[in-house]
């Protein structure tokens, strides 16, 4: 039985996107969605021979830009093709034409190469649909909201503020009650600082979070600032069902060494269903060496889940 409609785009095309797109399609069997793949059929030479099902979108300025790519070294060419893609993707799921959209990791650089203003995937999303996404990541072990995405560490304190913090409360609760069909999720929020700032010995931040918390606690179930390390062991014992952090690191480090080949990333508060393996590029992989399947495949397994129950 073909399930939902599953748009893919193959991320940079100097990278390990295309592979592991070749790679899954032509040797894994997927009977519970159809896939529309979206990228320049001279990056999927071994796919376009296979005979498996799939849609391949793609339009004749892609293939020239894909001719201008070495694998393994994004570069402006390859910035811009994986934009286009992304472009194209978003417009047919946001369309319709797709029930949800799974993104192979881009180059951040090479987007910066070819003059593309946005830092990754969340961003993008923000402007294309005018709205305050948020950044979740997940695993077999645990699911993680970011209270702020891609951002030099200096800056996070800066970007940290109550309603920033209550926007990705509120975010995450309601994506666990509708999507994990959690009636009264339980949410544990991060510290920034070490030992949770020590009474603001340690910094101030803490504050804003606390008042972030008490400002939801009647609504929803929600507990810290913890520090980062006993909270990631929590989540980890599975005492509660999301933690909220506050940058990017604290959510990686915890996901990657607990269960990195189950790790995706799924925004949160997006019109449309939008998951993505929680890996990069990989450049320095690409062509060598077989690409770990595992990430996408649980990109694409949340991706069908989150379709079944919305």
């Amino acid at each position: 039985m073909v399930g939902p409609v599953i748009a893919i785009t193959l991320g940079d095309g100097a990278g390990i996107g295309p592979e592991i797109v070749e790679e899954f399609f032509t040797h894994k069997k997927h009977q519970d969605f159809y896939p529309l793949i979206i990228g320049p059929s001279v990056l999927l030479p071994g796919l376009i021979r296979h005979p498996v099902q799939f849609t391949l979108i793609e339009e004749p300025a892609w293939n020239k830009l894909a001719k201008k790519i070495t694998p393994g070294k994004p570069n402006g060419y390859s910035g811009e093709l994986s934009f286009r893609i992304l472009q194209k993707a978003t417009e047919l799921t946001a369309a319709k034409y797709a029930r949800a959209l799974v993104t192979l990791p881009i180059a951040k650089y090479a987007w910066r190469a070819a003059k593309i203003k946005y830092n990754g995937h969340t961003e993008f999303f923000a402007d294309y649909f005018h709205c305050r996404p948020t950044m979740l990541m997940a695993n077999k072990k645990m699911l993680l909201a970011l209270s702020t995405v891609h951002l030099a560490l200096k800056e996070v304190s800066k970007k940290i503020t109550v309603d920033q913090i209550s926007r990705t409360i509120t975010t995450t609760t309601e994506f666990l009650k509708k999507y994990c069909q959690i009636p009264r999720p339980k949410i544990l929020v991060f510290a920034l600082n070490p030992h949770a700032g020590e009474k603001g010995l340690l910094g101030k931040d803490e504050e804003k979070i606390a008042s972030a918390i008490k400002s939801l606690d009647r609504k929803y179930r929600i507990f810290g600032p913890v520090a980062a390390d006993a909270a990631a062991l929590a989540l980890l014992k599975k005492r509660y069902d999301a933690g909220i952090v506050m940058y990017h690191d604290q959510a990686l480090i915890a996901l990657k060494i607990s269960s990195p080949e189950t790790t995706v990333n799924i925004t949160a508060g997006l019109p449309i269903i939008r998951t993505a393996p929680g890996h990069g590029t990989a450049t320095d992989i690409v062509g060598k060496q077989p690409a770990d399947l595992r990430p996408f495949q649980s990109a694409l397994v949340w991706a069908n889940k989150l379709c079944r129950r919305q």
